[in-house]
């Protein structure tokens, strides 16, 4: 995904689709209006009419408005203006996307940045932003026969700024975003692949893949002889119900300078937590089985 920045005004800027919302009582917020003047009043007349909602979660896509150059432009409610923040902000995107499903849209433009949402600055903002996008974007296919097309073939996020010297800030939100998003979309994958695929050796093939790909992280695994020299019983005795062997990931990354370390610790399932049990017929004892094999 590609990430611009512009200080156009949403009528001026052209491209696929702008995002931009009204507030309710009517009112139109920052690019919305700056649309309503440009349009000769469309965005008034549409909600006087009823045809655009201000509820949050609601939104609707416009095409062909005269005087403005983007093909498309999605409004999305924001309730009321005292109450704008954070999370009507994340639902008007949502709305938004959900509006563009379908559609043959390769990049779309927030303008909603441009408002006050409570204490967001303008690298929340863009971070929400794509965040938002990415996580409405994801879909797993890893298992599918035949890879679909995306519900909206997204290539361009771009960011309106309230003023020119937002713009480091907009980049570095951006930025940020696009790593967690990339990293949330892998944990998915791994959460969503079977556990005949996604075996402990497959979660640690990953963690040595991403070490490659970035040199200021370094990944050791640990099987199961050298965590029976440390001790490790404990966890070595969940997996004696599987023939997977048990597989222990060191990953330390190296890139925090003179800053003191975090220190995680967790548990990559990848089969069951917490045991199975069968329940006894006659004349049986009941049993029950681990088979974490994590």
């Amino acid at each position: 995904m590609e990430y611009f920045t512009t200080t156009s005004s949403a009528a001026r800027r052209g491209g696929g689709c702008l995002v931009v919302g009204i507030y309710e009582k009517g009112e139109p917020g920052r690019a919305a209006s700056d649309i309503d003047s440009a349009s000769g009043g469309a965005i008034k007349r549409l909600i006087k009419s009823g045809d655009l909602s201000a509820n949050v979660g609601d939104a609707r896509v416009l095409t062909g408005l005269s005087n403005v150059r983007a093909q498309r432009v999605v409004v999305a409610g924001l309730g009321p203006r005292e109450k704008f923040g954070v999370p009507a902000f994340r639902q008007a995107l949502e709305a938004s996307l959900s509006a563009l499903k379908g559609s043959r849209t390769e990049d779309v433009t927030n303008y909603l940045t441009l408002e006050d949402a409570g204490p967001a600055n303008a690298y929340y903002l863009a971070r929400f932003t794509v965040e938002t996008i990415g996580n409405g974007l994801y879909s797993f296919t890893a298992m599918k026969s035949s890879r679909r097309k995306s519900a909206i073939p997204l290539k361009k996020i771009g960011l309106a700024l309230k003023a020119a010297g937002d713009r480091a800030a907009v980049e570095k939100g951006a930025e940020h975003a696009d790593a967690i998003v990339r990293a949330t979309s892998l944990a998915k994958d791994l959460g969503n692949l079977p556990a005949n695929v996604c075996t402990p050796a497959y979660l640690a093939r990953t963690a040595q893949r991403l070490a490659r790909e970035d040199a200021r992280l370094q990944t050791r695994v640990l099987g199961e002889s050298e965590m029976k020299r440390l001790g490790m019983h404990s966890l070595l005795s969940v997996t004696r119900g599987t023939d997977e062997p048990a597989k222990l990931i060191v990953m330390q990354y190296k890139g925090a300078g003179r800053q003191n370390p975090i220190v995680l610790v967790g548990k990559g399932i990848t089969f069951d937590t917490g045991g199975i049990s069968l329940k006894p017929g006659p004349g049986m004892d009941e049993m029950k089985f681990d088979m974490s094999g994590a």
